[in-house]
This record gives structure tokens, sequence and C-alpha cells, in this order.
């Protein structure tokens, strides 16, 4: 019964659950690259005043910096967002482990996914893949991870065999009047 439980699979498919797991990741991993990129750097960094430093002889805005640098690394952001999550969806633990998959979605290396639409839509990949695990190997750790990876491989799959038609059809296109 721990490898495969049918009930479980057939609530995470009903629609409304579906789509709140899917919304949840894509949300989960949109606010992971904000983090990431932009929000550490303007609440540590702005014009505020800083309490303490730790050090006398640096400047507080050197401070502030590095420490949103530390908080903006990949694995930080994705740790800020899943306790975000975990206090915001707090009633709802399906909603707040989706959000964190999207989390892990979103710490894939830049060159993986490079646009937020690519982003996004490995993000509601990794969703669609959540629903389909939900009943496998339940009280096993890990399906947030695999979900993710699912999602991320998935879209890249999707992208390379999207480039492989567009381009037999650009050379036939372009060959077929010779």
């Amino acid at each position: 019964a721990l490898l495969s439980q049918p009930s479980l699979a057939a609530a995470a498919a009903a629609p409304e659950r579906l789509w709140r797991t899917v919304g949840a990741t894509v949300l989960g991993s949109a606010a992971t690259r904000l983090w990431a990129r932009r929000l550490a750097l303007l609440l540590l960094v702005g014009a505020g005043p800083v309490l303490a430093s730790p050090r006398s002889g640096s400047s507080a805005a050197t401070w502030r910096h590095a420490v949103a640098s530390r908080l903006s690394t990949p694995v930080a952001s994705a740790s800020v967002v899943g306790l975000g999550a975990a206090a915001l969806f707090g009633a709802d633990a399906a909603l707040a482990s989706s959000a964190f998959a999207g989390s892990f979605v979103a710490m894939s290396a830049p060159g993986k996914l490079q646009s937020t639409r690519s982003l996004l839509g490995a993000a509601a990949l990794a969703g669609l893949a959540q629903v389909a695990l939900s009943a496998v190997c339940v009280g096993a750790g890990g399906k947030l991870g695999a979900a993710a990876a699912v999602g991320v491989l998935l879209l890249r799959s999707l992208r390379a065999a999207a480039a492989v038609v567009l381009f037999s059809r650009a050379s036939r296109a372009g060959g077929g009047g010779s």
C-alpha cells in the first residue's frame, strides 16, 4: 500500500485541486525568482536605517549589501519562499508544499530556464507532475524535488522537440525549390 494509493491520485486530479496545485507551484517559482533577483536587495539595501552592524569598521551599506547577497542565492531564496508559503498557506499544507516545489523549479541553473516564460512553464509542468506523483510512494520523501526536475526536463524536452520541428520545416521550405 505504500507504493500506490489510487484514491489519492483521484483526489489530487480533481479539477479544483489540480488548478490550485499548478497555481501555487507557479506562484512559488515566480516568488523565488523575484526574491533572488530583486526583492532581497531592495528590502535590505534600500535607504532605511540599519540597527546594528557586525563589525565597527564596516559601513552599514556594505553590511546590508553583504546580507542581501547571501539571502539572494538560489537556496536561500527557496528557503525564504518556503517559509513564507508555510506562513501564508499554513492551514493548507498541500498548497504550501506546492509553492515550495515551485521554488525548487526556480533553483534551476540560470542557463536552463533563462526567461520568465520558461520558468513559469516549467513550474506549471512541475505542478502537473506533483499531481501525477501524488499517489506514488506515499509516505516517502523527495516528490517535490522530483516533480520540479520532471517539470524542468519536460519543458526543455518540449523546447528541443519544437526546435527540431521548426528546423526541419525551414530546411524543407528553403531546399524544396532545388
